[in-house]
């Protein structure tokens, strides 16, 4: 059920990517890489696996929908029981919806508090309606990437191609 928000480095100490780390159990994690950086992450990581461990890039058959902001907290409560929601930041909980499998967390990587909710594909659409139906009545508007961006700038956290790249040497980020 935790969350880690940290940097995949390459071999010079440069950031091939700024990532979360999602913990199932000490086997079993989920890494959340940016949607441009999908396959270099994939590919980066297939290559430097050891032992026995296992990879599978789950990306295209899966959806995140960010839902960030003050009214957040409110607008999940509509849709997710309360036993079901993450209670602090870098943290997750399993449920479903509607019958469906979803992962819930709340990273807070925008710097506002937020959900994040991740579905097969085949249900991302009827997800995407849920939200906005039970947004309506909290004043929810929908954004692009371009908001996250500069909510990101405001909370003083770094993005990957802006800030960092695999040039940048992680310990210069001050993360």
């Amino acid at each position: 059920g935790g969350v880690r928000y940290t940097l995949l480095p390459n071999e010079q100490g440069g950031v091939v990517d700024d990532i979360l780390i999602y913990r199932f159990n000490p086997e079993k994690y989920l890494i959340v890489v940016n949607a441009a950086n999908m396959q270099k992450d994939a590919d980066w990581i297939e290559a430097r696996l050891i032992g026995d461990t296992k990879f599978e890039n789950a990306s295209k058959a899966t959806a995140q929908l960010a839902l960030q902001g003050p009214a957040a907290i409110e607008i999940v409560k509509e849709f997710i029981a309360e036993a079901d929601i993450p209670a602090k930041n870098y943290t997750f909980k399993t449920t479903t919806l509607e019958g469906e499998p979803i992962i819930l967390s709340r990273t807070g990587y925008t710097g506002e508090d937020g959900f994040e909710l991740y579905c097969a594909n085949a249900f991302a659409e009827r997800m995407f309606d849920i939200v906005v139906e039970h947004g309506k009545k909290h004043g929810m508007l929908l954004a692009g990437l371009g908001a996250r961006d500069t909510l990101r700038m405001e909370a003083a956290m770094p993005l990957y191609g802006h800030e960092m790249n695999d040039q940048t040497l992680c310990h210069e980020l001050g993360l």
